[in-house]
């Protein structure tokens, strides 16, 4: 029976502390193995076949860009727009974060359209607007932050289980 990649890891992360830093004497070794468990758990959460948080990144942004449509009827000036291919397949999780990154370069060009038209655009559909691509990257921060192995930096300068 195979284990899963998550399993392996803190298989490997319980190994270290138990087997491996009881038995070392140095705090600089000490630290070392904590950075080393630290990156084990980042592997953890961002491994290539857990591509979880690059979809839901994705669907955050399809639902962005779709309400962002939604405002920008009617206006003389269309923002750009980012249209996502038709998913025909499971795509790794390289192909899913240049998707990914590709759309927020397109919210960065949104972004730069918003600014550079605020005056053509009614205020009210400009702060929509505006409001709605903010709590996109807020979103985003958040998917990257609940994604994101909880740092051990004190464990790292103090030598000490947290």
């Amino acid at each position: 029976m195979n284990n899963s990649f998550p399993r392996l890891i803190d298989g490997m992360v319980a190994t270290l502390q138990e087997g491996v830093l009881p038995n070392l004497k140095g705090d600089f070794l000490r630290g070392q193995v904590y950075g080393v468990i630290y990156i084990l758990n980042q592997m953890k959460v961002r491994g290539d076949w857990s591509v979880t948080f690059l979809a839901e990144q994705i669907a955050a942004q399809q639902a962005m860009f779709a309400e962002v449509e939604r405002l920008a009827e009617g206006l003389p000036l269309r923002p750009p727009a980012f249209v996502y291919p038709a998913f025909t397949e499971v795509l790794s999780a390289h192909k899913l974060e240049a998707l990914r990154n590709e759309a927020n370069q397109c919210i960065g060009d949104m972004l730069k359209w918003l600014r550079e038209h605020r005056e053509v655009i009614k205020s009210d559909k400009a702060d929509a607007i505006d409001r709605v691509i903010r709590d996109y990257l807020l979103l985003e921060i958040r998917i990257e932050m609940k994604n994101t192995a909880r740092s051990m930096f004190a464990e790292m300068s103090q030598n000490t289980e947290g």
